[in-house]
């Protein structure tokens, strides 16, 4: 169970219906060398492969009133068939319908009681290709971690060695709160709010006194 830093916990404070805070993209496949590829086999290896970075099998624990920052506990309910769908893209599937579909998939929230993200397999792409769209909420990932999962789900060769789990994988604190723990975690954290304000405060301070000394020899 690991409490998200204070930068992601803002991107969850900030979202509103009209202005959700995930990031999506979208990639077209060409699936003409796999015969055998599908939604199925891209089930079963998004399945394997999910499991090696603990963030996206956790879900949000909030606490009552905001007290304090959220924290990421595993889904014991986790199944990755509640992330990964299936649909089809309107004929004739050029990248006009793809696009709009791509949108209209983007503008939906992701819901809060299961991991934050999710991923489209869309079928019926012009030149019997495929493509995937995929996001995530902006909390767990920004576009380096972003990358470094597409390397964790994609291969570049056919036929590829088994995946090792990520280097963080073996840090993540497994230890759930309770109720009362958290409570008194978060009492902990409202008191200690002044001091690292001013801590934070002298610190850029100096820093930008640092800065205008250079700039002015």
């Amino acid at each position: 169970m690991q409490q998200l830093p204070g930068a992601d916990s803002v991107f969850l404070a900030m979202e509103t219906p009209d202005a959700p805070a995930h990031v999506g993209g979208l990639t077209v496949l060409d699936a003409s060398e796999s015969p055998d590829f599908g939604f199925e086999k891209l089930l079963a290896t998004v399945d394997e492969r999910i499991q090696l970075e603990p963030r996206f099998t956790c879900k949000l624990r909030e606490l009552p009133l905001g007290l304090d920052r959220p924290y990421l506990e595993p889904d014991p309910d986790f199944d990755v068939r509640r992330h990964v769908h299936r649909i089809a893209v309107p004929s004739p599937g050029g990248i006009r319908e793809l696009s709009e579909l791509a949108s209209f998939l983007h503008g939906r929230a992701l819901h809060r009681d299961r991991p934050l993200w999710e991923m489209w397999f869309i079928e019926g792409v012009e030149g019997g290709r495929y493509a995937l769209f995929m996001k995530s909420h902006h909390c767990l990932m920004d576009g380096a971690a972003g990358a470094g999962l597409g390397e964790l789900l994609c291969d570049l060769q056919p036929d590829p060695p088994p995946r090792e789990p990520a280097e963080n994988a073996a840090d993540a604190e497994e230890r759930a709160y309770g109720d009362l723990e958290l409570g008194l975690r978060a009492a902990l954290h409202l008191a200690q709010t002044p001091r690292k304000s001013l801590v934070f405060g002298a610190r850029m301070l100096r820093q930008t006194a640092a800065r205008r000394s250079r700039w002015t020899t």
